[in-house]
């Protein structure tokens, strides 16, 4: 989700056993006055499996990605949110959060 009055760019990688088995990037529009904007990706992998889900926004090196282990959960199901917005009033830019919940 962008939070963001500007679009921004989220990158996708999800790795089993150090392999990159789905990779994606895509546009977010910018967000309305009263709705953040948002996109949903597809085609990921959607059975059980050691991954390690990366993303990363814009220009941001992917070495400064944020990383959710999904075999570090004792859960049959992990969601995971992408946001990108202004958490600190007095922030000039636009921060980058993965979150994500567990069932």
């Amino acid at each position: 989700m962008n939070f963001d009055d500007q679009p921004h760019i989220y990158h996708v990688q999800i790795e089993e056993n150090d392999e990159i088995i789905y990779r994606k990037s895509t546009q977010v529009g910018a967000a309305s006055s009263d709705q953040p904007a948002s996109v949903e990706f597809s085609d990921f992998p959607n059975q059980s499996g050691e991954y390690t889900l990366s993303a990363w926004a814009d220009d941001d090196p992917e070495t400064e990605s944020e990383s959710v282990i999904f075999n570090n959960f004792e859960s049959e199901c992990v969601g995971v949110e992408i946001r990108v917005a202004s958490y600190e009033t007095d922030s000039v830019d636009p921060q980058f959060k993965l979150l994500y919940t567990t069932n």
